[in-house]
């Protein structure tokens, strides 16, 4: 009698993947999602150098804020996988940039009063990654808030994104 005796490998590695993750956007309100192959870690019962992959690929290039799942992959020399997951969470946390208009003068009224202008739209905004059209400007002392004696009036400016991240200014409104 013969026998022919097949060993194979038939048991998946095992894999552990590194904790979850936050990456800082840029100025451009992109980043490159990092390589996390170093940080995971993975063993096999028959295979001493298991090879690790990254799905999404490390260097792939994420514009806003999102999260990203990442599958990482170990594959033995017998070609049995596992895989386990990480989220990438790309935040923005740059504040936005603010001017405020030139201090102003304004006149009372013929019953000497006067109502605030609003000068929100005054201000000139920009942000890495919120679109000026979604920027909050918003105005303390508020606008229509009445002054009835000659007076200076420091006006602050806060402009937010949508990431929350504000930035402030100020200017001073004579009243006279």
């Amino acid at each position: 009698c013969t026998y022919d005796v097949v060993v194979s490998d038939d048991e998946d590695p095992e894999i552990t993947c590194a904790d979850d993750a936050e990456v800082l956007l840029d100025a451009s309100c992109m980043q490159l999602l990092p390589d996390y192959t170093s940080l995971t870690t993975a063993s096999d019962n028959c295979d001493d150098d298991v090879v690790i992959t990254q799905s999404p690929a490390a260097g792939t290039v994420y514009t806003g804020e999102q999260v990203v799942t990442v599958t990482m992959t170990a594959t033995d020399d017998s070609n049995n996988t596992e895989t386990c997951t990480l989220d990438v969470t790309f935040t923005d946390n740059m504040a936005p940039s603010i001017t405020c208009p030139s201090n102003v003068t304004v006149s009372l009224d013929e019953n000497c009063m006067i109502a605030l202008p609003d000068y929100t739209s005054s201000a000139t905004t920009a942000d890495n990654c919120t679109d000026g059209m979604n920027i909050n400007v918003t105005q303390v002392p508020a606008a229509g808030t009445m002054y009835a004696a000659e007076e200076v009036v420091i006006v602050t400016l806060t402009v937010t994104d949508g990431a929350m991240n504000s930035n402030s200014c100020t200017f001073t409104v004579s009243v006279e």
